[in-house]
C-alpha cells in the first residue's frame, strides 16, 4: 500500500485507505500473514491503537474489550456476493491481535471482535461458532446480522447480544481516511484552552479527592505547565499557537506532535503525536517531563476552557475578529 501522508503515532494507512482485502476463498488461508497481506500494516496498527486509547482510559481495565465492526464483509466466502471475495474486517483485525504483540500480549484483557453486516445469519449469542483458526484464549470473534442503515439496538438485542451490552469501540473501515480534516484549514480558533491533568500539585490541589487516582506522593509533577493559555497574535508553522508564562503550546511539524516547548530553552515539557490541525483535538495519551522523563500521562489533556467556546474551525466572537484578521505566518523553522 502506498506511504501515509497523513502520519499519526500509529500507521493508519494511506489516505482513503479502507482496510479492505480481496481474498477469493480466504476461510482456506493457512495462517495470519496470509489472511492480513498488504494490509497487515493498516489492520495491526489500527487494532494497537484501540487497544492503547481503550487501555489508557482505565489502566485497571479487568472487563473484556469489546470492538463491533459494522458493515464488516460477509461470513461466507461462498455465496455469490461481490463483498464475499473480501475478508471481513473483525477477521483482519482478530489476525492482527492474535499475530502481532502489544498491551494484549500479556493475557490480561480478554478482546471480543464482533463482525456484524446486514448478509451475516442471525444466530444466538450462546451458539458456537468457528473460524477455520485457532485463535489466542484471550480472543473471541463472532459473526452478527447488522444492517449498519438501522437502528443497532433491536438488532444487537434480539439473541444476537447479551442484553443491555456495550461496546468500547464502534469501527467502520470506510471510516478510515485522512483526507479531510477541517481543522488544517481554519481560518479561526479558540482564543483560550487549559492544559489540566490529575498527577501535578497545581492541578491535585484544586480537584477533589474523590476524583484524584492514588499517587506517590514522590511522583506528583512539581512543573506548574498547566493552566490557561491564550492564542497567540501570530500563527506558528501555519497552525495557531497558545502561550502562559515561558510555556507555548505549539505545532511542531519535524516531529508530527503538539508539544509545550520551554520559550528559554526549547525543552518539551509535554508532548502528543499526531497531524491535527488543532491541539483540542489529540488523539493520544500526552508524554509529560515528570523531572527525569518523559512519560505517558493518560489523565493529561488539552481542552476548551469554556463549554461553549467555538471549536477549531468556527467563527469567533466579534471582539474578538480584529485579532484574527492580523494573524500571519510564523517565519520560524520555514522557508
Amino acid at each position: 500500500m502506498p506511504r501515509a501522508v497523513c502520519p499519526t503515532p500509529y500507521a493508519l494507512g494511506s489516505v482513503c485507505g479502507r482496510g479492505e482485502r480481496e481474498l477469493p476463498g480466504w476461510r482456506s488461508c493457512k495462517d495470519s500473514n496470509e489472511i492480513l497481506g498488504t494490509c497487515s500494516e493498516i489492520i495491526t496498527s489500527t487494532a494497537r491503537y484501540i487497544f492503547d486509547v481503550v487501555k489508557s482510559r482505565d489502566l485497571n481495565r479487568k472487563s473484556p474489550l469489546k470492538i463491533l465492526s459494522a458493515a464488516d464483509g460477509c461470513a461466507d466466502d461462498t455465496i455469490q456476493e461481490a463483498q464475499a471475495r473480501y475478508v471481513p474486517t473483525s477477521v483482519m483485525l482478530a489476525h492482527a491481535f492474535a499475530a502481532s504483540t502489544g498491551g494484549w500480549s500479556d493475557y490480561r484483557t480478554k478482546i471480543r471482535v464482533y463482525g456484524g453486516d446486514v448478509r451475516n445469519a442471525i444466530m444466538p449469542f450462546w451458539q458456537p461458532q468457528a473460524l477455520p483458526w485457532q485463535l489466542p484464549m484471550f480472543l473471541e470473534h463472532r459473526f452478527i446480522a447488522l444492517d449498519n442503515t438501522k437502528d443497532f439496538a433491536p438488532q444487537l438485542y434480539n439473541g444476537q447480544c447479551e442484553a443491555g451490552q456495550l461496546f468500547d469501540v464502534v469501527l467502520l473501515r470506510q471510516g478510515l481516511c485522512f483526507c479531510d480534516d477541517p481543522s488544517k484549514m481554519a481560518s479561526s480558533w479558540p482564543i483560550e484552552v487549559t492544559l489540566s491533568c490529575k498527577s501535578c500539585m497545581s492541578c491535585r490541589a484544586v480537584l477533589p479527592p474523590e476524583s484524584l487516582p492514588q499517587q506517590d506522593p514522590a511522583t506528583v509533577r512539581r512543573t506548574a505547565i498547566c493552566g490557561v493559555y491564550r492564542l497567540e497574535p501570530f500563527l506558528c508553522e501555519n497552525r495557531p499557537a497558545y502561550r502562559l508564562g515561558r510555556c507555548v503550546l505549539r505545532w511542531c511539524p519535524d516531529r508530527l506532535e503538539w508539544a509545550v516547548l520551554d520559550d528559554a530553552d526549547g525543552g518539551a515539557w509535554a508532548f502528543a503525536r499526531g497531524d491535527l490541525g488543532h491541539p483540542i483535538l489529540s488523539r493520544g495519551p500526552w508524554t509529560v517531563w515528570d523531572g527525569q522523563n518523559h512519560i505517558s500521562d493518560a489523565s493529561f489533556a488539552c481542552n476548551l476552557v469554556q463549554e461553549a467556546s467555538s471549536p477549531p474551525s468556527g467563527a469567533l466572537d466579534t471582539d474578538c475578529s480584529d485579532q484574527v484578521s492580523n494573524m500571519t505566518n510564523c517565519k520560524e523553522g520555514s522557508d
